[in-house]
């Protein structure tokens, strides 16, 4: 009995009975979606360290030391998986001139505006 419902269910997802075609439609989506909400793969989304970082050819470990953090703390970073502190933020900055307003807009405020006149 259990072999000929196996057959039978072959090609269907075991919990939910979906089709596995479907299932990996699903999947898909789902990825696509999620890609949009947390970019990490497209050069246009990603974040203001991970662009800095692979248009300058820095490794983690590099940018780490430069920085003065651990590379996982600069990979989580760079991922968008750990928000900046504001001192890595200010390390950021002096390191490689990445505003800490860019990466913390909702601590540091913007540039100034020059003075009128």
């Amino acid at each position: 009995m259990r072999s000929m419902m196996s057959s039978t269910m072959r090609g269907y997802s075991a919990k939910y009975l979906i089709p596995s075609s479907l299932t990996w439609v699903l999947v898909s989506i789902g990825q696509c979606l999620l890609s949009k909400i947390f970019p990490t793969g497209n050069l246009l989304l990603m974040n203001t360290l991970e662009r800095f970082r692979k248009a300058h050819h820095l490794t983690y470990e590099a940018m780490a030391s430069m920085v003065g953090l651990g590379p996982p703390s600069v990979w989580r970073h760079c991922q968008g998986l750990r928000r900046v502190s504001p001192s890595a933020a200010k390390r950021y900055e002096r390191a490689f001139g990445i505003p800490a307003h860019v990466l913390r807009p909702d601590i540091f405020d913007g540039p100034s505006e020059p003075a009128p006149g």
